[in-house]
């Protein structure tokens, strides 16, 4: 699938209007990677020339720790990167692609270039960003709760931890 039919199927993008869309997949570029290819690092910090957002188009990325323990995997219409484009903080997981793998990159400078021009579209955007972000939250919530509560396993089995 294209960038655009990407976006337009995603439900992480199902607000986007079709201008919107449009702006999107001219702006975003298509990038093939290899199985293996390590997105992100564990703790490294998003550098502002090399910070950026992807959304996976073909494939499929996992989420790990930086000592391998899988927190997830992501496939075609999900995101991931996308708190590098609110700050500059260290990287939460690490993320690599398994087995070839596509991706539309929207790149922090992108992203701000699109802030001074496109307003309304980075807004729309940020509030994207925010919605992920949002999920992410709740998700961990969740596992803390129960922790809390005196069930860790759920927390254990995401990090690796049960026996």
């Amino acid at each position: 699938m294209s960038i655009r039919e990407t976006l337009a199927t995603s439900p992480h993008f199902q607000d986007l209007d079709a201008d919107e869309l449009d702006l999107l997949d001219r702006v975003m570029v298509e990038r093939k990677w290899p199985g293996g290819h390590v997105f992100l690092r564990e703790g490294d910090r998003a550098a502002s020339l090399t910070a950026a957002m992807y959304v996976i188009l073909e494939g499929e990325v996992l989420v790990s720790t930086g000592k391998g323990t899988e927190l997830g995997r992501l496939g075609p219409g999900d995101l991931f990167g996308h708190m590098s484009l609110l700050d500059h903080g260290p990287r939460g997981a690490a993320c690599t692609s398994v087995g070839r793998t596509r991706t539309a990159e929207l790149t922090r400078a992108t992203f701000d270039e699109l802030q001074r021009s496109h307003t309304a579209v980075a807004a729309r955007w940020k509030l994207l960003v925010a919605g992920q972000l949002a999920r992410d939250l709740r998700m961990l919530t969740g596992l803390v709760r129960s922790a809390a509560a005196g069930d860790s396993g759920p927390l254990r089995r995401r990090l690796g931890l049960a026996s």
